[in-house]
């Protein structure tokens, strides 16, 4: 996918955050709609008036309407599994919150995510009508705004890569990544990780949920060509434990930059180890798993170190005793 194709779209943070469990037709159209409320997103977050829009139609209607190819989320031969899904969807009810001016009172409505209409028999040109209240539509267009009408605590990612992923996960992990990219990193409880994909009764063990859902969902973004950012969950770091049990996730936010970084510093390494200690091909082959240690600046550091502790003491087998060195402090 080429760069010039690619789709930037935005949504607000507590959309990003939400607790909730889908399918994988679910989540490409839940996708597809924040899709075509993009308009309205982005003139809510200039400060513009967006209920303007032909989407909102007249005032006095209680509901906008979108309508989505089918084949934009899944193949005709899908279409059961469409329907199935987007009947779970049309079922959820949403709680929200607002003021009644006029009553002067909060007040609670319960609505239904979704209103949807489908064909009967699914065909390459059928379309899925989606209706929507307009209170949950103003949920999902309206992206906080700062005191000087700058726009905050959004979510930017590619729709291409949460269009095209492949397993029920990664969308929803891929947008979390996103949320976090200037910061590059974040550390989630592992019960936090569980309700926000609504699996808290699916995965018993932490090994389950690496196995079916970490490991698919990172092989997955990792073959998207479009990605922009990934995650390491082999990483040496990545799993913080109390006692031998995992109980937070570090995540490391990788992007082509930070990979094009980390290969100037292996280089770098490599180089330092060549030039003060003689290390041939075959001792940088024995040193290995350091390079797979997440921030190879610390490794430049202990290196740095070493150099000056081996020439202020008579150490004689000064490349063996870097490779021990090194080897129990990133690879243990």
């Amino acid at each position: 996918m080429l760069p010039e194709v690619k789709t930037y779209i935005f949504q607000p943070n507590c959309f990003t955050e939400a607790n909730y469990n889908c399918t994988l037709i679910q989540e490409r159209l839940i996708n597809a709609v924040i899709f075509r409320l993009q308009d309205a997103i982005k003139r809510r977050m200039q400060g513009q008036n967006y209920i303007q829009l032909s989407l909102f139609g007249q005032n006095s209607h209680p509901f906008i309407s979108i309508e989505i190819p089918l084949s934009e989320i899944a193949k005709p031969q899908q279409y059961k599994f469409v329907k199935i899904s987007v009947t779970k969807l049309a079922s959820i009810v949403v709680e929200l919150k607002y003021r009644n001016e006029a009553k002067r009172e909060n007040r609670i409505k319960l609505v239904g995510l979704f209103r949807v209409d489908i064909p009967e028999k699914g065909k390459r040109n059928s379309t899925i009508l989606i209706e929507m209240d307009k209170m949950v539509a103003r949920k999902l267009i309206e992206i906080d705004l700062n005191e000087q009408g700058k726009p905050i605590n959004y979510t930017k990612f590619i729709y291409q890569v949460a269009l095209v992923s492949k397993t029920m996960y990664t969308s929803r992990i891929y947008k979390l990544l996103c949320g976090w990219r200037k910061t590059g990193e974040f550390i989630m409880k592992l019960d936090d990780f569980r309700k926000l994909l609504g699996i808290e009764n699916k995965y018993k063990f932490y090994r389950d949920i690496k196995r079916n859902v970490l490991l698919p969902a990172q092989k997955d973004l990792e073959n998207i060509d479009a990605a922009d950012c990934w995650f390491d969950c082999e990483a040496n770091d990545f799993e913080v434990k109390e006692g031998n049990k995992v109980v937070k996730l570090f995540f490391r936010v990788i992007t082509k930059e930070h990979k094009k970084d980390e290969e100037k510093r292996k280089d770098h390494v490599i180089y330092l180890l060549r030039t003060h200690y003689g290390f041939s091909e075959r001792d940088i082959l024995a040193v290995k798993n350091v390079f797979n240690y997440p921030n190879l600046s610390e490794v430049i550091s202990k290196i740095s170190y070493l150099h000056e502790y081996v020439c202020d003491t008579n150490i004689k087998h000064k490349k063996n005793y870097i490779k021990e060195a090194l080897l129990n402090e990133f690879c243990a």
